[in-house]
């Protein structure tokens, strides 16, 4: 593959990518890869932030807030049983609205509301995600050493909501092998309750949904989120492979593509077609209803500079669904009480004999995972947990934590913090 400051210095040494490419996601992905061989989707970091500053409040809030993970309300179906999204922020709480909704299908005729719906097969992923965060698990132990997420009392806690869900009949089990359209279909048909998951991922009209924020534990200990400090390298990366038979196009469009010019052609589309300016020369899309022939963007997306997009939007309208988007988007992490810390320090790759133990292992929990979900009861549900601990514990996960809590240590003290436990 090509170093890319060697391939635009080859093929076009005018580029502005060698120019104006954020210098802080440069370095971590010279750190990862040995070279800065790949261009990342989804550019953001503080470098970035300085050269295309947020032009607004609601942009801001989404550069320190947003997490795709989340808890969503039917607006509809709240209203219909009676519940205020203020009375949604315990976990009994949250299992008595549940029980609400069962016991409403069990008294009416017709649709039935579906109490909670998982993230289908993608729910260890993202749904277990959010409820080991909102119950407060940290990568640290007591001691403040790594430690494990399936050693970790807070998931724990995840896996028995979870169970109960099943158990009373809240989630079907079904769910738990659904694909990502199948889910998809589902909260479009309109009775769901409360889904968990990656909403960025749920194709929702925002403006039908709400976001409680979080779920308190009944532990007390406060929910928490994992940012990461560092300059990200991306969801996707774009390599650009040496045996490339035509370089000085591939670089030109390269370089167009993600110049502010190419940027506003395939993100925002066409002025006067796809979006306007508005009196101070910021950009505003214009939505389906306004345009319904307007041009589909924002497809080139491994591309995508967020840092710049934010630097070029107008606000969101009030009361539009963009709006309702990003307040659902940053609700978690803008919760008060929400404790914030730096994930970046848990980066840790592992090597060798570790790595090959860390894979075995992740694949033994991700399959008991889902038979401990489906237990009958809570005794069963108990034995089976601690049949799962004792085998990790006889196959390796203490020596695989020391070696991960060394490199963690290290990460620390090059950064001169730490990630504090709660009490």
């Amino acid at each position: 593959m090509w170093d890319l400051e060697e391939f635009f210095k080859t093929y076009l040494p005018d580029s502005h990518i060698l120019k104006d490419f954020p210098e802080d996601v440069k370095q971590m992905l010279k750190e990862r890869d040995g070279g800065w061989y790949a261009w990342p989707s989804h550019i953001d970091s503080d470098d970035a932030r300085e050269q295309w500053p947020p032009t607004a409040q609601c942009y801001a809030d989404e550069e320190n807030y947003l997490w795709n993970c989340g808890i969503i309300w039917n607006k509809k179906l709240l209203d219909q049983l009676g519940i205020s999204i203020k009375n949604l922020r315990t976990k009994e709480q949250v299992l008595e609205a549940f029980a609400r909704a069962k016991e409403w299908n069990q008294q009416q005729r017709g649709r039935e509301i579906i109490p909670f719906l998982v993230d289908g097969k993608d729910y260890q992923e993202f749904t277990l995600d959010f409820l080991q965060e909102t119950f407060g698990m940290l990568p640290v132990g007591e001691d403040g050493r790594y430690r494990s997420p399936v050693l970790q009392p807070e998931t724990k806690e995840a896996l028995q909501f979870l169970n109960q869900a099943l158990r009373e009949g809240y989630v079907s089990p079904e769910q738990l092998a659904w694909q990502n359209l199948t889910v998809k279909d589902t909260l479009a048909g309109g009775q769901v309750l409360c889904f968990m998951g990656n909403i960025a991922n749920a194709d929702i009209n925002a403006l039908e949904w709400i976001s409680s924020g979080q779920i308190r534990s009944d532990s007390g200990k406060l929910p928490v989120w994992g940012k990461r400090n560092t300059a990200a390298t991306g969801w996707l990366n774009t390599f650009l492979s040496k045996s490339c038979e035509h370089p000085e196009e591939l670089a030109r469009w390269l370089d167009y593509m993600t110049s502010e010019e190419g940027l506003l052609l395939w993100d925002c589309g066409l002025q006067g077609v796809d979006y306007e300016l508005d009196a101070s020369g910021l950009v505003r899309r214009f939505t389906q209803e306004e345009r319904p022939d307007k041009n589909e963007t924002s497809v080139w997306w491994p591309f995508g500079n967020m840092a710049w997009l934010w630097s070029i939007s107008a606000p969101y309208a009030p009361g539009s669904q963009e709006e309702a988007a990003s307040k659902i988007k940053v609700a978690y992490a803008k919760t008060e009480g929400t404790m914030i810390y730096n994930a970046s320090l848990t980066d840790i790759t592992l090597e060798g004999e570790a790595k090959k133990l860390e894979e075995t292992l992740n694949a033994y929990i991700r399959k008991e995972i889902s038979a401990l979900l489906l237990m009958d009861g809570p005794e069963e549900f108990e034995k089976k947990y601690a049949a799962l601990i004792e085998y990790l514990e006889q196959n390796g996960i203490y020596k695989l934590d020391k070696e991960k809590d060394r490199l963690y240590q290290q990460k620390c003290r090059e950064a001169g913090e730490t990630i504090c436990p709660q009490e």
